[in-house]
């Protein structure tokens, strides 16, 4: 495989837990209708007076936008979220719904230090969400699954299980 379906995603991630029913792209504007039966909502407006706006900024002033189900902030939120449509904070369009295998690693933790984790065999820190405790936990049967996505090992969870399988679809 050469790159994943996650590979050009810019965090945060504005995600749908289903595809919409219909995407129109138009000139200036991309409008989503969510189920057969719902109105057009707006994804993005680009006009001269906020083309230099970021898509945040662009979408936070719309009257009819899209409600996301959820933010995630990196690729471990998006992958336990298991959204399968989403915009990214440029306003790409990102339809998730395809499966994929990714390899996985049941690891040891070595060390922690602010908001990273080595793990063996891993040459490069994993980075977690600082508000997940990690000082207190046992690491002889707590253990990360990290998923090699794009060319690089991801955290996906936190297991007590002993084997997991090598490849997990997503």
């Amino acid at each position: 495989m050469i790159h994943s379906k996650f590979k050009d995603i810019v965090f945060p991630f504005f995600a749908r837990k289903h595809n919409p029913y219909s995407v129109k792209y138009k000139k200036d504007k991309i409008l989503v209708k969510i189920t057969s039966h719902s109105k057009d909502a707006t994804i993005d407006i680009v006009s001269e007076d906020n083309k230099n706006f970021s898509f945040f900024e662009r979408i936070a002033s719309l009257d009819d936008r899209v409600v996301f189900e959820y933010t995630c902030r990196n690729l471990t939120e998006l992958l336990n979220c298991e959204a399968h449509w989403g915009v990214d904070s440029l306003g790409k369009v990102f339809d998730l719904i395809n499966t994929e295998r990714f390899r996985t690693k049941l690891t040891k933790i070595r060390k922690i230090k602010k908001g990273l984790f080595w793990v063996n065999s891993v040459s490069y820190p994993i980075q977690i969400d600082k508000s997940i405790d990690l000082e207190t936990a046992d690491f002889e049967v707590l253990k990360p699954i990290l998923l090699y996505i794009d060319n690089q090992w991801v955290l996906y969870k936190f297991t007590y299980e002993a084997t997991v399988s090598e490849y997990i679809s997503l």
